[in-house]
Formats: C-alpha cells, structure tokens, sequence
C-alpha cells in the first residue's frame, strides 16, 4: 500500500444512506473500499414536526436562533430564508452545521465542534435563546446558557430510528479494518444488531467526536479513537494516521 493512501483497507461507513455518499467518496478517492450500513434514519419528531413549525414560525420572538447539526439545520434553513433580515441572530454548532444553512450561513460557529464550546462563546444574557435540537439531545448547551443568563427554548427539529444490519453485511463488517461512527445513535444501533447477531467490530472503531465516543462507551462499543477536530475532513484525518 501507497504511503499516505489507503489502498487496500476496508471502511465501514455508518451514516444515514442519504448523508454517506460525501464522507465514502472521499474514502474512495484516498483509495479505501467502502462498506456502506446505515444504522440509522432521520425521522420527523413523534408529533409530526408541529411544535418545530410553530417555534419556528415565531422566529421574531428569539434574539438568537441555534442549530446543533446539520439535520436541524437542512430543517430550518426554509424558515430563516423568509425571516426579516438579521432576526434572529444564528448560531451553529460546527461548519458543516452551518453549511447545511444554505445561503442563510451563521453569525457564529464556536471554534470547537461541542456544546460545550458554543456556551464559552456566546456574551452572557439576557436574552432569548431558540435551539433546534434532535429529540434525544444532551442538555449541556440549554444549562450552559441558562446559566449565563439566557432564556432558552427547546424544539425537536428532527428524530433518528434504528436500521437493522443486513445479515449478508455481517461478515463485510467484521472483516473490514475499521468502522466510522459519526453520532451517538449509529453506534447505539450497531451495539444493539450486536447482541442478536455473532457479528464482530473491526479492530478499529473511529468516532468523530468525544459526545459520540460517550454514547458509544453508554451501549457497550469500545472507541479506539476519536477524531480531534469532529468533522468529516477530522475523521478522515483520524483514519488516515491509523490506517495510512
């Protein structure tokens, strides 16, 4: 294998099937065969979106409007494109969050990819806070900004369903050199077609970032590393020093 490639290496990719083809092309083109199982699929929340789309029909009231990924923020792109210029403020938690904003874009994105970060960023309150958030999100970035003096609302932009693991992939997955894990519910549902299959993880197992190694560590799946800098082009990065 070429030095600096990955030629020859096999990569499980477990995103949802329409968010994977991105991150395995760029697997392909550093020359990795590719194993698509996407554990999971974003839903709308169990009531049909309608608290989304009356929050978000109210845009007006919220100085800052925050979107925590990139599925929220395809959500909520429509809704700023009609708002008045400027109202609300936005915030995303990541640029590839804030790509996912379209045109709109954001008036700020914290240098590290965490809740945690976005918190340290924000001036302290008072004020309102709108955050747009999967349905089983932490709750580190509404204390954080409470904390600080924000009046925060909360709304399910979107939820995540488990996908079984084909059982004609099983034996791909296990013999394969590393598998990625770009959110906590992917490896949740992996741990779980676990217990009812004899499938093995490979003897990598890559997370994007330090929330999804938690859930990770949560559903009993062991992380062998995770990325530094949690985005695509830091996951890839974190492949290639194990792997390259």
């Amino acid at each position: 294998m070429t030095r600096g490639r990955l030629d020859g290496r096999t990569i499980v990719v477990t995103r949802a099937s329409d968010q994977a083809s991105g991150f395995s092309t760029m697997l392909r083109h550093l020359g990795a065969d590719v194993l698509e199982v996407p554990l999971i699929r974003i839903v709308d929340p169990p009531d049909g979106g309608q608290a989304f789309r009356q929050s978000l029909s109210r845009l007006d009231d919220f100085d800052w409007l925050i979107v925590t990924s990139p599925n929220g923020a395809t959500r909520v792109a429509p809704y700023l494109e009609r708002r008045p210029s400027g109202t609300p403020k936005v915030a995303a938690i990541g640029t590839a969050t804030a790509a996912a904003l379209g045109r709109v874009g954001a008036d700020l994105i914290p240098p590290r990819q965490i809740a945690e970060s976005l918190v340290e960023a924000f001036a302290p309150g008072p004020g309102r806070v709108l955050i747009a958030q999967a349905q089983r999100a932490r709750p580190a970035l509404r204390e954080g900004l409470t904390a600080r003096g924000w009046t925060v609302d909360t709304v399910t932009a979107y939820a995540t369903e488990p996908l079984p693991v084909p059982a004609e992939v099983a034996d791909g997955i296990s013999r394969a050199n590393a598998i990625t894990f770009l959110s906590g519910s992917a490896a949740s549902s992996f741990a779980e077609a676990c217990r009812s299959t004899e499938m093995r993880l490979p003897p990598h197992v890559i997370s994007i970032g330090p929330e999804t190694t938690k859930a990770a560590a949560a559903a009993g799946i062991s992380i062998t590393a995770t990325a530094q800098t949690h985005t695509l082009r830091g996951i890839i990065d974190t492949v290639m020093r194990i792997l390259g």
